[in-house]
């Protein structure tokens, strides 16, 4: 979990979403730590995460199974970078530099 936390924060072309499974035996007693070992399956290594169509395959299987890993990834630019004026921060640390402030 560790490794996609770290993933998901260093991604920089786009949305990135994680989706943590934490059984609540308190308040759902469907879904407890028995149900999630029988059904969760960590993703095959040979899926290949940029095939959005296999990706949405692999995401609508949840119930029986429950896949888990890397689903989908789609590297493009960043927003920020596609725009020149924000390649140099964002318009307020640029609007403190040239007026003299740190930060």
């Amino acid at each position: 979990m560790k490794q996609m936390m770290v993933a998901a924060l260093r991604h920089t072309g786009g949305f990135a979403l994680l989706d943590i499974l934490q059984p609540c035996v308190s308040f759902n007693p469907l879904n407890t730590y028995e149900w999630y070992r029988e059904r969760v399956r960590v993703i095959d290594q040979e899926h290949d995460p940029t095939d959005r169509e296999e990706a949405m395959r692999l995401a609508l299987r949840w119930g029986d199974e429950v896949p888990i890993g890397l689903i989908y990834r789609c590297e493009r630019p960043s927003f920020e970078s596609q725009v020149p004026v924000l390649e140099r921060g964002t318009l307020l640390a640029q609007l403190r530099r040239s007026a003299g402030h740190a930060g």
